[in-house]
């Protein structure tokens, strides 16, 4: 009888901790149920990011995420006068490296990881030839070069071709690499160079030419997690998802390039 008392005892001893343990966890699940990342990426990494972004919530459902697309640049100088954000995405290295330079972000917790090619576009309804858009009177459209990489590469390529000063006086500067494609669209300018990407995800515009790679620097994106983020280990687990066989898998068929993966340092 005592055996048996006692056995009660102590299961209802265990009944009680697990109860109290049970209570403590959902109090703490309440109350931090999600991690929120904050992903600030150049414009052009939209429409695979946002789809890659969905399929790494439904695989991690602590994780919400949110978005900040625009000029790298300008993303980047939000993170200098301390924006807070967990991920950056970057079109150009030198703005990945400017935060390295600055101690805002570690190197380690900063690779590249894809990349993407320059097109001149016009409208579809528009017949053009590249010759008669350097050659012609019509505005066109980049990114301003000091904030947009598509911007900066364009403006290089077409110092390198010999061409900048045929066709500086009629350039329409833009905030991001997607304003330059919304104005070929819209048919305000006549022609505009975007990402080979960007070209792909619109049905309005046709590609007119490719720029030669050899004639601006390699366009590498990067992804970092400036040293500011309080959610390190998920913003670490996101960028590696987008390395991952299905976030390269999205990128390419979305027009960028893949090249060899690096694994972060977590």
């Amino acid at each position: 009888m005592f055996v048996k008392r006692r056995l009660l005892l102590i299961l209802l001893h265990i009944v009680v901790v697990l109860s109290l343990t049970s209570c403590t966890n959902s109090e703490e699940s309440t109350s931090s149920t999600f991690t929120e990342l904050t992903i600030s990426a150049a414009a052009s990494m939209k429409e695979p990011l946002l789809q890659i972004g969905e399929r790494f919530e439904q695989e991690h459902d602590t994780i919400q995420l949110h978005y900040n697309f625009g000029g790298s640049g300008a993303l980047k100088n939000q993170i200098v006068h301390g924006a807070p954000v967990d991920v950056f995405i970057s079109a150009a290295p030198i703005h990945i490296k400017e935060l390295i330079e600055k101690e805002i972000m570690k190197e380690e917790h900063a690779i590249p990881f894809i990349r993407n090619s320059l097109v001149w576009i016009t409208h579809q309804d528009k017949e053009a030839v590249f010759a008669n858009i350097i050659q012609g009177n019509q505005p066109i459209a980049i990114g301003t070069p000091a904030t947009v990489p598509a911007g900066m590469y364009a403006k290089q390529a077409l110092e390198s071709a010999e061409m900048w000063s045929a066709v500086k006086n009629r350039i329409v500067f833009t905030k991001d690499v997607r304003h330059v494609l919304s104005l070929v669209e819209q048919q305000s300018v006549m022609a505009g160079v975007v990402y080979q990407s960007d070209a792909l995800s619109s049905d309005h515009v046709t590609i007119v030419e490719t720029i030669d790679p050899s004639l601006h620097e390699s366009i590498e994106y990067m992804i970092g997690v400036p040293q500011s983020s309080n959610n390190k280990q998920a913003a670490l687990s996101f960028m590696e998802f987008l390395q991952s066989e299905e976030g390269v898998s999205v990128l390419q068929e979305a027009g960028f390039t893949s090249m060899d993966m690096k694994q972060v340092t977590q």
